[in-house]
């Protein structure tokens, strides 16, 4: 039953409805572990038994990532959200991790201490039984030889200020014609119209470069007190849901949103055209 769902209200009226069963996603008996080789070198020394200083960099390669396959036509009669996933994906990760503690004991009732650590990871993939894209799009993957959650989308060049300026620019084949207050998509073919074919890696991934961190504390008489810091840097996310919504949420970025009044007295524009 590994392989049957249960599907919604029966598909005969006559039969009254009921509860129907179909197979789902094909299975695969022959799922592997994924292979990791790992490779490291690290550093740790300390000073005046307060100071301890730590570094690690670190290469690895995964092969056997368990991926759906991507290279199945689905005039094979099995579409694409129910092919069995299968261990063929590979790909690539470097960076270093660097740590330094402090410790102070100022008596035999109380102490100090601080700790801060700053990472940098970058990632490859190298395989995913991805289709290569005919020559007349700009990018021909989109996530071989690309980081894990590599963001894509339209680079945009400013705004549309005028019916003319809407007129110069290359043919939209992607939502409404635009209008005046738009964003300015680029034609990265140069084939005068923009569509799919332009698509292009836009930020960084998804999954954070950089990551660091500091934590600061005291104990006194058993009583801990401590405070903890931590963030990213390069990473990239889309706004959504709540993010995009311009009717009934009226938010700091709108009153910058271009009009021609705007535009025209060369005022700040951070965001498009409402409505």
């Amino acid at each position: 039953m590994d392989n049957i769902q249960r599907e919604g209200n029966g598909y005969s009226p006559s039969l009254g409805g009921g509860a129907t069963i179909l197979e789902a996603y094909v299975g695969n008996p022959n799922i592997q572990w994924e292979i990791a080789k790992k490779g490291n070198i690290g550093l740790e020394f300390g000073l005046f038994n307060q100071v301890k200083f730590t570094i690690d960099v670190f290469n690895e390669k995964r092969d056997n990532v368990l991926i759906p396959r991507g290279l199945v036509p689905d005039l094979n009669g099995v579409p694409a959200n129910s092919r069995p996933p299968v261990n063929i994906g590979i790909v690539e990760n470097k960076g270093y991790e660097i740590e330094m503690n402090y410790n102070k004991v100022i008596s035999n009732q109380f102490s100090f201490f601080s700790k801060v650590n700053f990472n940098y990871a970058k990632n490859l993939v190298v395989f995913s039984d991805e289709p290569e894209r005919t020559q007349d799009y700009a990018y021909s993957y989109r996530q071989t030889g690309y980081p894990i959650g590599q963001n894509w989308g339209y680079i945009v060049d400013g705004y549309f200020n005028s019916e003319q300026d809407i007129a110069n620019h290359a043919k939209y084949e992607i939502g409404r014609n635009p209008k005046p207050g738009d964003l300015k998509y680029r034609d990265i073919t140069g084939d005068g119209i923009v569509n799919d074919r332009d698509i292009a890696p836009i930020g960084h991934s998804s999954v954070p470069q950089y990551t660091f961190g500091g934590a600061i504390g005291f104990d006194y008489k058993g009583f801990n007190f401590s405070v903890l810091l931590q963030g990213v840097s390069k990473v990239s996310t889309f706004f959504s849901d709540i993010g995009v919504f311009e009717q009934y949420d009226f938010r700091e970025r709108h009153k910058y949103s271009w009009t021609p009044e705007r535009f025209a007295a060369n005022e700040e524009i951070r965001y498009p055209a409402l409505g």
